[in-house]
Formats: structure tokens, sequence, C-alpha cells
């Protein structure tokens, strides 16, 4: 599950809920010792209100750090079962799904270059989202903090099946972009392709 938030409400829940927290163990704790002390000692109890602070403090950035992540305007969030574009200026989301986000840049198109004699340049634009997931969750090209590095995926996986599919396609013919594009769109059924 992938819970995406604006900014302003994702911080304003969790500082509430981490406020209940504290409360909750506040007075849980104050009722604690009283029990333990028959006089309660006031510098005790500040001691342990500013460790609860402390903790809390700690908790709050630790959960940034570890499981919150930040999306901008037109990113998209793909995971198992869905993707979805940002369409607010920013974001805060939390998942146990380890959803892939993908950086608003690519979903117009990667342009690669060819190193073949012509040097065609060809945009990669993703087509099929789910079945894109499920292709490249986990490969080296998914960060721990869901980024996915496309740039480096295209060169290194898809670059190798492009150029040949182009040197196929070259051999002994003059090169037809049709052609070219759908033995592409054959070899790699969930990208979308364009010649210019």
């Amino acid at each position: 599950m992938t819970i995406i938030l604006e900014t302003w409400l994702f911080e304003t829940l969790l500082i509430l809920c981490m406020l209940a927290l504290i409360f909750a163990s506040s007075v849980l704790l104050s009722k604690w010792l009283r029990k333990k002390e028959k006089e309660p000692r006031k510098k005790l109890e500040n001691i342990v209100a500013f460790g609860l602070t402390l903790l809390a403090g700690t908790v709050y950035f630790a959960l940034h750090e570890q499981w919150i992540s930040t999306a901008y305007h037109g990113d998209i969030i793909i995971s198992e079962k869905t993707a979805r574009v940002v369409e607010h200026k920013s974001v805060r989301y939390v998942s146990n799904e380890r959803p892939i986000h993908l950086l608003e840049l690519y979903t117009y198109g990667f342009p690669y270059k060819l190193s073949i004699e012509n040097e065609q340049t060809i945009s990669i634009k993703i087509d099929d989202y789910h079945s894109f997931y499920k292709e490249v969750h986990d490969s080296t090209f998914h960060a721990d903090n869901g980024m996915f590095d496309f740039q480096a995926y295209v060169v290194q996986e898809l670059g190798p099946t492009i150029t040949e599919v182009f040197m196929r396609s070259e051999k002994g013919q003059e090169l037809d972009g049709d052609s070219v594009l759908s033995d592409l769109k054959e070899a790699l059924p969930f990208y979308e392709f364009e010649l210019y």
C-alpha cells in the first residue's frame, strides 16, 4: 500500500500523531512515577519530559530519513498495482511496496543517441508502467529511496538491444523508420519509441 498526501497535510498529520504519542506516554510515565514513589520529584519528571522530547524529535527525523519520500509535480510513483502521477506541487509518500519513483523529465521520453554511422537519436518513453515495474523493481537501478535511474537503465540495459535492432535494419537496405520502430516495439514491448 502506498499513501500519497500533499506535503502540508502529511506533515500536519505526522506532527499531530507525534504529539498524541508524546502526550499519552507523558501521562503514562507520570502515573508510573507517582506509583513508584509516594512523593513525586519535580526534577525527575522534568528529566523524563526532556527525554521524551528528544525521543520524539529523533523518531520524527528518523521517519523522514528512512520511510518517507518526496515527489514533485509530474513525477510518477509506480507500484505493483498502481501508477500515480503527482498532481500537486509536492507530496510525501510512504509505502510498504517499494515503489519506483520516476521523475517527470522521463515521462516525456528520454533521448538516446545511437552510436552507429548515421547517429540517429531515438526517444524512449514508458508505455506500460505495470509491466515496467515487474521487470525492473528489483534491479540495481532502483535505489533504496525509490528513485529510479532511468538514464543509466536506458544506456546499460535498453541501449544494446536498440543498437542491435538498428544494425539489423540497416544491413543491405535503406533505413525505414516505421519498420525499425515496429521492430523495437516487438523487442521491447513496454516502451514507446520515436525517431528524430
